[in-house]
């Protein structure tokens, strides 16, 4: 049965560990299936500050540095909207430099946090200091209906982190991010055991091991939500680009 057991953390946040979803899963050369499923959530990870400014890097219409996409990937031209039923996407993808020199602080605490976090699983510090390059960096909004089923990102990075931008409650409802360690065991799972929903405030972030947690985002209903999500590799498996395609 897949459970969750909690982890100390050197980080002002919670953290668990799951014995379930060990070994290779993942047919990708490369990917890091020598991590275990684990997540970590940090309260208050960005300020109201912060956040405000996320979503103004962003949504900027002026950057010259983002790409706007649907969730499903398929590029999108200025002013044209995704599909309907299909979040909005605003990336950088390969391509880290501006978000790094507009948010060093921030930058600094997401490796902060990842660094705590593979440590207390055991990742080589090493290994840990060379996962420092954040391959896609995404602004997602969910209007009413939208959703993001169950999945599992890119196995060659070692840690996403998702950061709630929008105001729970507030500025939407629905939207519960769901966390699995491994593969589900049917497809009508959501109240599976070892399904967790960590319940994010504003401003919150939370970090879990890509090639090992499958999750989802289920259907907002009604308002927007906001996230900011920042997916970390090692230097050496980058795929890097100058900017948008």
């Amino acid at each position: 049965m897949a459970t969750w057991q909690p982890l100390p953390l050197a980080f002002d946040a919670e953290a668990f560990v799951s014995s379930a979803a060990r070994g290779r899963l993942n047919p990708l050369p490369g990917s890091q299936d020598h991590l275990p499923a684990t997540y970590a959530v940090a309260r208050g990870f960005v300020s109201e500050a912060e956040a405000a400014a996320l979503h103004a890097f962003f949504a900027s219409p002026s950057n010259p540095h983002i790409e706007r996409t649907s969730l499903a990937g398929d590029e999108l031209a200025a002013g044209q909207a995704p599909d309907p039923g299909e979040a909005l996407v605003r990336q950088l993808y390969g391509n880290p430099q501006p978000f790094r020199d507009a948010f060093p602080d921030v930058w600094a605490r997401l490796l902060a946090l990842k660094d705590a976090l593979g440590a207390a699983c055991g990742v080589d510090a090493d290994e840990l200091a060379r996962v420092s390059f954040a391959q896609d960096i995404r602004h997602i909004t969910y209007g009413p209906g939208e959703e993001c089923p169950w999945h599992r990102d890119d196995p060659i990075s070692h840690f996403n982190t998702i950061v709630m931008l929008a105001r729970p409650g507030d500025d939407f409802t629905g939207g519960e991010l769901r966390l699995h360690p491994g593969p589900l065991p049917g497809r009508d799972a959501d109240d599976a055991p070892g399904v967790r929903a960590p319940a994010l405030r504003h401003g919150d972030a939370v970090i879990y091991s890509t090639p090992k947690v499958d999750h989802c985002v289920s259907a907002t209903l009604s308002g927007t939500r906001t996230i900011c999500l920042v997916e970390l590799r090692r230097e050496e498996a980058a795929e890097r680009r100058e900017g948008p395609r």
